[in-house]
């Protein structure tokens, strides 16, 4: 396989779009050093060639790096989301592009004359045909965040670990057999655009009628996000932000209680659109936590959450390994998680280092003492992430 046409191949398929720098770092050590990719035809390129150069390849190896890492955290992960689909075309471009000296752009031109077209014509299609796949992906991942917006089942750390491995071995695998690996990238994008289409498809069917402007609303909406007119029929939402079967009393007390457990969703408590703004932008009213009566009860409705599933988490912490793990990631989903996601990521990423750093003191001594590391940890997180919720929303 020439230089050539393994550059024109490695932009033309979705490795990019999974991820920006691993599929450049790989193709610019593939230039560097062909000697150990002993499967591949590859002529040794020039050494003014830029994507061979040193300081280019330590660069692209350490961001690859920073990009798996960064891609495991949901918080980095939402920030990242908003800019990826400009980033990874713009990456794309400039690797396939390759060209600060004369030996590039010869190899450019060659790419063209083969394809029969006219000069950068290419680069432009294959670069919106990447565009197209993050959109794609990206679609993907807000209906993760959507579902696990704190990293609590770590849906997120599995599904990118998955791409990790789908980008690594996919480009060897393009070396191996081109021809089948760009087949199975196809496969797998339709997958991912079946998947994308059956999600937008579920979300449409739970939308409920309001019965007095006929505005579709999601179906735990209290009141409709264009008339406001409280709704007769509000279903109740489950942990992962299911719908359930059954719905609310029409009791104060009832809706009160599903506002803030719609608040715990990271959903406006009005109109349950998913939203962490001050201001709803579907409804447009103001975040119920802008009153300090609704802050201390929704508190106090967290608050007992942690009663309720600390005596548990000391029941656990007696099971080995298993029983910490259940224990821990139990308390993520039912107790942080509702005054994580009240907190901007930028603000959480502290407390985030500090979990990382318990989580890591929970498996060092979790052997030897889980029905004290248990309880611990799940207070010591608590009480933090209720710290950081007062003082945001103070």
């Amino acid at each position: 396989m020439s230089l050539a046409v393994l550059l024109h191949a490695i932009g033309t398929i979705p490795l990019f779009a999974s991820r920006a720098f691993l599929p450049a770092f790989l193709t610019s050590l593939l230039f560097r050093f062909p000697n150990l990719f002993p499967f591949t035809e590859v002529d040794a390129p020039s050494a003014e060639l830029f994507i061979t150069k040193t300081p280019v390849i330590i660069v692209l190896g350490i961001l690859a790096v920073l990009e798996i890492l960064a891609d495991k955290n949901t918080d980095i992960k939402a920030i990242w989301l908003q800019g990826e689909p400009f980033l990874k075309p713009l990456i794309y471009a400039i690797m396939l592009l390759g060209v600060v000296d004369n030996d590039s752009e010869a190899i450019m031109q060659g790419i063209y004359m083969q394809a029969g077209m006219g000069d950068y014509i290419m680069i432009f299609f294959t670069a919106g045909a990447v565009y197209g796949l993050t959109v794609l992906r990206a679609s993907i991942q807000q209906w993760l965040l959507e579902v696990d917006s704190d990293g609590s089942l770590f849906l997120h750390y599995i599904f990118s670990s998955i791409e990790d491995t789908f980008v690594f071995f996919g480009f060897l695998w393009l070396m191996i057999s081109g021809v089948s690996a760009i087949i199975f990238f196809a496969i797998v994008v339709g997958i991912l655009y079946l998947w994308q289409q059956k999600i937008k498809a579920n979300e449409e069917k739970q939308k409920v009628t309001c019965f007095s402007c006929n505005h579709k609303n999601s179906p735990f909406a209290l009141e409709c996000s264009n008339c406001h007119t409280p709704q007769d029929k509000v279903y109740k939402i489950g942990f992962l932000g299911q719908k359930k079967d059954t719905q609310i009393d029409k009791e104060t007390s009832d809706r009160k209680k599903h506002a803030l457990t719609l608040l715990s969703q990271e959903r406006c408590g009005f109109c349950a659109t998913k939203t962490s703004k001050k201001t709803c932008p579907a409804c447009k009213k103001e975040h119920i936590l802008n009153s300090s009566e609704n802050r201390k009860a929704y508190v106090m409705f967290v608050q007992k959450r942690y009663a309720m599933w600390l005596p548990l988490s000391i029941a656990l912490g007696f099971i080995p390994i298993v029983g910490i793990a259940i224990a821990v990631m139990g308390a993520n989903l039912y107790v942080f998680a509702p005054l994580k996601r009240q907190i901007p990521t930028v603000k959480a990423v502290g407390v985030q280092i500090l979990t990382k750093l318990l989580i890591f003191l929970v498996i060092f001594f979790g052997s030897i003492a889980g029905f004290v590391v248990a309880p611990l940890y799940c207070s010591i997180r608590f009480f933090v992430w209720r710290t950081a919720f007062v003082k945001h929303w103070k």
